[in-house]
């Protein structure tokens, strides 16, 4: 446990730094490997865009619809370009 913001929060360990934890306070899903399959598929026959994101082991991650992207949670940078959120 580490302190954030004045209340107590779960952390993991880096390198000696205590930073908090994402499980609580990501506010989307994680899904199983074959989640991400399932919705990524359907998600491309539709056509929708979405951002996924995917451990070193394919076996768990996230997968987002680019109308659901939080600038607050997930920001990102192409070619010198930062965006918070879309394309």
């Amino acid at each position: 446990m580490c302190e954030v913001d004045g209340s107590k929060k779960l952390c993991v360990t880096l390198r000696g730094i205590q930073i908090p934890a994402m499980n609580g306070l990501f506010p989307y899903p994680l899904l199983s490997k074959q989640q991400l399959i399932d919705r990524m598929n359907h998600l491309a026959a539709s056509r929708s865009p979405f951002l996924f994101i995917i451990d070193y082991k394919a076996e768990h991650g996230y997968l987002i619809k680019e109308e659901e992207l939080d600038p607050d949670y997930i920001q990102f940078q192409f070619e010198g370009t930062k965006k918070g959120c879309g394309l």
